[in-house]
């Protein structure tokens, strides 16, 4: 549990889920232990790809700089930090995003279109 918190050992937990499916398939329960296995490639699924794309969905900003929010946070500010790193980097970039507008003297609307 406290690697699921931590998201260092993210990888680890499949050794969790995965033991807990070998016992239940040596218990003789296929169906849970199906479950089980299924349930832990879900888990991982969400929380390895779809919670970072939530995470960056209300700004246009870079994938990797949302991952690097959520690191620094955590590393910087412990579980807290898991969302205020990526709010900071969200807020900083937007800021650099703006001052770029400002000094260039175009339109924010051509200047802040993601990149292709």
């Amino acid at each position: 549990m406290l690697l699921a918190i931590s998201q260092i050992g993210g990888p680890l937990l499949v050794l969790i889920w995965g033991g807990a499916a070998w016992w239940l398939f040596a218990q003789d329960q296929q169906v849970w232990g199906g479950f089980m296995i299924l349930w832990g490639v879900l888990v991982s699924m969400i929380d390895n790809f779809i919670k970072p794309w939530l995470i960056g969905f209300g700004v246009e900003m870079p994938m990797s700089l949302t991952i690097l929010g959520v690191f620094g946070g955590f590393i910087a500010f412990g579980f807290l930090g898991l969302f205020i790193g990526p709010t900071l980097i969200a807020i900083v970039f937007t800021l650099f995003q703006a001052w770029r507008v400002a000094l260039s003297g175009h339109p924010a609307a051509e200047v802040m279109r993601p990149a292709a």
